[in-house]
């Protein structure tokens, strides 16, 4: 296969927003992505808990290495029986508010509730994709190479300097817009 030319999708479910993006995937970059782990633990003395970033989140009581990879990638809420959704809008809400620890987990996946900040889970999603914000979270401060002591964690969030899909990832067609300041000039 060519870079540029349609990518074999056997099980149906690269959807039509995302198929230009992956046919451009090599054989490397398919390796490379598959070799990923599905969360990362982060090492940070300052912290007062352990502290592990995954992209969408994790099933409350469930421990870290007995999660699911699929749920890792794709959850958003839980249903009405405690069970793990993709659904924004699944019975119970937002799992975030549900899971009480023993890690600080730090997740996105979830534009629509934005900025979530639960005493356990720090949602970063503020929508980029979207038009809206990247947003990150300082965990571990410093000056000039020395820790300052613990504290509350600090955000940081840049607007999107282009709208990369015009809907909310379902069904929507991908599209580069630049966009505008309040003055009308292209950032």
């Amino acid at each position: 296969r060519r870079r540029g030319e349609p990518m074999p999708d056997p099980l149906g479910k690269i959807k039509a927003p995302y198929a230009a993006t992956v046919s451009f995937l090599q054989e490397d970059d398919w390796q490379w992505l598959a070799g990923l782990p599905f969360y990362l633990r982060l090492d940070l003395p300052s912290a007062a808990l352990p502290v592990v970033a995954v992209h969408a989140g994790l099933v409350p009581r469930v421990q870290l290495e007995l999660q699911k990879p699929e749920v890792m990638v794709h959850l958003r809420s839980l249903d009405a029986d405690g069970q793990p959704s993709e659904r924004f809008d699944a019975g119970a809400g937002a799992w975030a508010k549900a899971w009480t620890g023993p890690e600080q987990i730090i997740f996105g996946h979830d534009a629509k509730r934005g900025l979530q900040k639960e005493q356990f889970a720090l949602g970063l999603d503020t929508g980029v994709v979207y038009g809206g914000a990247l947003t990150a979270v300082v965990l571990q401060r410093s000056l000039g190479g020395q820790a300052l002591p613990p504290g509350p964690e600090s955000f940081v969030s840049v607007p999107a300097l282009v709208l990369a899909s015009s809907g909310a990832g379902r069904g929507s067609r991908e599209k580069s817009i630049p966009l505008r300041t309040s003055a009308g000039n292209a950032p």
